[in-house]
């Protein structure tokens, strides 16, 4: 009986000092090492603070459990090469365009202010024109297509292109190569590549193969 009143005062005392606790009185010393779980921690409760003082470290978390910071999808920099630098808006236009012979112009690629056509015409009795060619919607550009010279004042209304008058016969096949070197240096977008061209071939009397590249700042 004397055992059992004990115990029941024991009991009642710890419930009363638990009760009497003070807002904040909880301090560090207070908590047995080891002794909170991830249960008892608030979610989303800590900042970066916890982490700078080093509150938690890895032996505390899961890294299982962790998913991507947000941030860590565009990093400032790798290896200490800013990301601007690995990065790049670079694209690829490719084309493979026919036309049969006579009047009339077809767009072969656009970028900028950049256009590049295809013709396929007589010229005389005996010549037969394949061209591609490039023109630009604004001034002060760079521009050299084919053979043509760099020409550093490309403007609006000049033409640059590759030409080539072919000698009209029955099943004749001819080819053209050329470069396109084309840059607009207020916006710094850059055009380069080669342009084919093709009479004779399968299909229609002029063909337009090409790979383009743009390179954008």
């Amino acid at each position: 009986m004397i055992v059992a009143i004990l115990a029941l005062v024991l009991a009642l005392g710890g419930s009363a000092i638990a009760a009497g606790l003070k807002k904040n009185s909880v301090t560090n010393r207070s908590i047995k090492k080891n002794a909170v779980t991830g249960i008892k921690v608030k979610n989303s409760s800590l900042t970066g603070a916890d982490v700078k003082n080093s509150s938690l470290t890895g032996a505390d978390i899961d890294e299982s459990t962790l998913k991507q910071v947000p941030s860590a999808g565009n990093a400032d920099a790798v290896g200490g090469i800013p990301a601007a630098k690995l990065t790049t808006d670079d694209t690829l236009i490719k084309f493979n365009v026919v036309m049969n012979r006579g009047p009339g112009v077809r767009t072969l690629a656009t970028a900028g202010p950049f256009t590049l056509t295809g013709s396929c015409f007589e010229n005389g009795a005996t010549n037969f024109d394949v061209r591609a060619e490039a023109a630009t919607s604004v001034n002060d550009t760079y521009g050299t297509v084919g053979t043509s010279p760099l020409d550093t004042d490309f403007d609006v209304g000049e033409t640059k292109y590759i030409n080539n008058a072919f000698a009209v016969a029955p099943n004749a096949r001819s080819r053209l190569a050329g470069g396109v070197d084309l840059l607009d240096p207020t916006s710094g977008l850059a055009v380069q590549g080669t342009v084919y061209e093709f009479y004779g071939f399968p299909g229609a009397n002029c063909r337009y193969v090409g790979v383009l590249t743009v390179e954008r700042p």
